[in-house]
């Protein structure tokens, strides 16, 4: 081999070992932070049930979605105080389009009832653009998402 592709092999092994680190960091925070991620979304979740819902559920284990949506929304199981431990409830967490920009909003189901969910409220602190967030949604958006709801927890790995 002579020394010119030497050097470029040369270069070019060090790029490529520079990419291969660079994606497994990435990737090893992208697992390490998973659980993290699920835990700040139950909280969110939680303090939104407890502000809207006069604290009638309490969000329990985090149900993963096998769909595209994953991205976008969480599923919980939720525990309702007051009933059999045998009804299963759910909250849905989901990134909805709005006025200023896309918001986290909180469903309710029933297990006996996907095709009609409640919305709860929104997630976060939005300071002065909080009004406008709670007063000026569109309807059609929430019909959307509505209907969308039932779709993201029956793709969920509902345990039985």
């Amino acid at each position: 081999m002579d020394e010119l592709a030497k050097k470029n092999l040369r270069s070019y092994g060090i790029f490529l070992g520079i990419i291969v680190f660079m994606a497994a960091v990435l990737i090893f925070s992208i697992l390490e932070t998973r659980g993290a991620w699920q835990k700040g979304l139950a909280a969110e979740m939680q303090s939104v049930l407890d502000t809207s819902s006069d604290g009638k559920y309490i969000v329990d284990k985090f149900v993963p979605v096998d769909s595209v949506m994953s991205t976008s929304s969480a599923v919980y199981s939720l525990l309702k105080v007051g009933t059999a431990s045998k009804d299963k409830y759910y909250g849905i967490i989901v990134r909805v389009p709005s006025i200023v920009g896309p918001v986290p909003a909180v469903f309710v189901c029933s297990e006996h009832d996907l095709d009609n969910p409640v919305f709860i409220g929104y997630a976060g602190d939005f300071g002065k653009v909080s009004d406008m967030i709670e007063f000026k949604y569109s309807s059609g958006i929430m019909n959307y998402w509505q209907g969308m709801v039932p779709k993201i927890v029956r793709r969920a790995h509902v345990e039985q």
